[in-house]
C-alpha cells in the first residue's frame, strides 16, 4: 500500500508494476494472501478488520 505523498517511489508507477510481475508469474488471484501458511502474516486480515472496526468503518447504520 502507498500514500500518494510517498516519498519511495510514485504510488501509482509502482503499484502498476508490481501488479504486472504478479500477473507474469501467475500469482495474485482472487483471496490471495487468504490461506493460511504458518506465517506470522496469517493474521493480516483479522488486524485489518480490526483497524476497520477502531476507524469506525464497520458499524452498521441503523
Amino acid at each position: 500500500m502507498h500514500a500518494d505523498d510517498d516519498q519511495m517511489r510514485p504510488p501509482l508507477d509502482h503499484a502498476v508494476r508490481l501488479y504486472a510481475a504478479w500477473k507474469k508469474a501467475g500469482r495474485g488471484g482472487h483471496g490471495f494472501g487468504m490461506r493460511k501458511t504458518g506465517l506470522p502474516s496469517d493474521t493480516w486480515i483479522d488486524r485489518f478488520r480490526d483497524w476497520l472496526s477502531v476507524q469506525g468503518l464497520l458499524k452498521r447504520p441503523r
